[in-house]
């Protein structure tokens, strides 16, 4: 169970665990400071991740914030969506999963950042709209 925010009881803090070789992580993300957090507290872990022996695929962002699978089977990121005046707003991105090695961690990253866009800037705030591309 995450614990709330001690800055906004509506939100949650990230929960992450490191073993000295896997990053063990769970997020839900109300607004875009939330996914800075989770960031923040994967940074001090990540340097410590074993290089992956893969070639890296170009990073192609989701179509649709509803049907996102990621490319990963490591990790999982579901957005709640809301639609308003035709555009697609997050109100809710939850992440879980593990990064087990640099790539994981590439992917991973890539993928949150794009759904950071997407979320409001303060649970107030019901007018922003997704940036251009």
């Amino acid at each position: 169970m995450l614990e709330p925010s001690p800055e906004d009881q509506r939100r949650f803090q990230p929960k992450v665990r490191f073993d000295g070789s896997v990053i063990d992580f769970e997020a839900i993300c109300m607004i875009t400071w939330d996914i800075n957090l989770l960031l923040i507290a994967i940074q001090p872990f990540e340097e410590h991740l074993p290089s992956a022996d893969m070639a890296m695929a170009p990073y192609i962002p989701p179509q649709d914030l509803k049907s996102y699978t990621s490319r990963n089977p490591n990790f999982q990121i579901i957005c709640e969506v809301d639609q308003r005046s035709g555009f697609d707003r997050a109100t809710k991105v939850t992440a879980t999963g593990r990064l087990t090695n640099k790539t994981d961690h590439k992917q991973f990253f890539d993928d949150i950042c794009f759904f950071q866009k997407f979320l409001p800037e303060d649970l107030d705030d019901t007018t922003r709209m997704p940036y251009d591309d």
